[in-house]
């Protein structure tokens, strides 16, 4: 045992975790398990930021059948939300399911729509007086973005 220092009030110092090291380790430790889980609560909180769809704000967008013919091709309607992150939307084979969908939507809704010149805008071309009537009359704002 070690003998009490001259000085001292005859208590002996008895070893702590901070004459070792360990005490200011563990500290350590839980200062960095504080400061990740700020940042995978700040992280988190971010991802489902960018997730959040604004409601009623629609996209809609065409895709060509990969397995369709060149000389024939068949295309595919993209409904979804406007997301940062793919996932959720529905796929129409025809123009007519797509108005059955348009439809269906909320009032005040929005939906924009970017046809590419590549066959795209071929696709939707003889539906979409149609399409912008149904949305006009179900409260929908229908807007189609030129390519250029």
């Amino acid at each position: 045992m070690p003998k009490p220092c001259a000085a001292s009030s005859g208590r002996q110092r008895i070893s702590t975790f901070g004459d070792s090291g360990a005490f200011r380790h563990i500290h350590r430790q839980i200062d960095m398990k504080r400061i990740i889980g700020f940042l995978f609560i700040t992280f988190a909180s971010l991802v489902l930021a960018a997730d959040a769809v604004p409601t009623n704000k629609y996209s809609l967008s065409v895709g060509r059948v990969y397995e369709s013919k060149p000389e024939r091709p068949e295309w595919v309607f993209i409904f979804g939300g406007t997301s940062a992150i793919r996932g959720g939307e529905t796929v129409c084979l025809s123009p007519e399911t797509l108005k059955k969908l348009f439809k269906g939507l909320p009032r005040g809704s929005t939906l924009d729509c970017w046809p590419t010149c590549d066959g795209e805008s071929e696709a939707l071309a003889g539906h979409l007086d149609d399409l912008k009537k149904i949305c006009t009359e179900a409260g929908i704002v229908f807007t189609i973005h030129p390519a250029g």
